[in-house]
């Protein structure tokens, strides 16, 4: 693929049918989001936290009775790796999170694509669509499964990769987003190679 690819039909598409810029609003504001997400953070908090706090508890304590030992030097060490694992993987977590919001679409407009991260694409280069069915099926805990259940009842498990001419330019519209329905109907009648997994 070279990186003169036009796709016209795309750019003359965007001009008849996008009149007003189309913003993607994503739906984080829902109660029952904002309850999964309060859980997952207080499990990973009282698990990678927890654990070294209970340790150092216990050795502080031993060294307050005993004086200090290696047994009192293990635990200290101990709780310091589990605080670290817990910061790492915290940081990870954001990171992860902050660069997936990037290639997030939030604005469809006549001239273009434009990310949440600034970047914008011009329809001309738009390569294909790839549409691309979310997992969600979970094992275990039914509790989990019910509120993921709960979470996609009203979703389409749907997110559209959208592709430009150099196939390292990606931009995402995630499931959760409000009016879904009327944004994957129009993503459908986009003259391009649309893609299903």
């Amino acid at each position: 693929m070279t990186n003169q690819f036009i796709n016209q039909p795309a750019d003359d598409w965007a001009k008849q049918n996008l009149v007003r810029a189309i913003e993607i609003k994503p739906l984080h504001n829902s109660v029952l989001t904002r309850i999964v997400v309060a859980l997952a953070i207080g499990f990973l908090i009282l698990i990678f936290l927890g654990i070294p706090a209970g340790i150092f508890y216990g050795s502080t304590v031993r060294y307050a009775t005993e004086g200090w030992s290696s047994e009192v030097s293990r635990g200290f060490t101990l709780g310091s790796i589990f605080l670290l694992a817990f910061v790492a993987l915290a940081c990870f977590l954001l990171f992860y999170l902050w660069r997936i919001r990037r290639n997030q679409v939030k604005f469809l407009t006549s001239e273009g694509i434009f990310t949440r991260s600034g970047k914008n694409f011009n329809w001309k280069k738009l390569h294909h669509l790839k549409f691309i069915t979310v997992e969600t099926e979970v094992s275990g805990l039914v509790l989990l499964r019910a509120m993921i259940k709960n979470m996609f009842a009203n979703v389409q498990k749907i997110k559209v990769e959208m592709v430009f001419a150099d196939e390292k330019a990606t931009a995402i519209v995630p499931p959760f987003i409000a009016n879904q329905r009327e944004i994957l109907e129009l993503l459908n009648t986009i003259p391009v190679e649309c893609r299903r997994d």
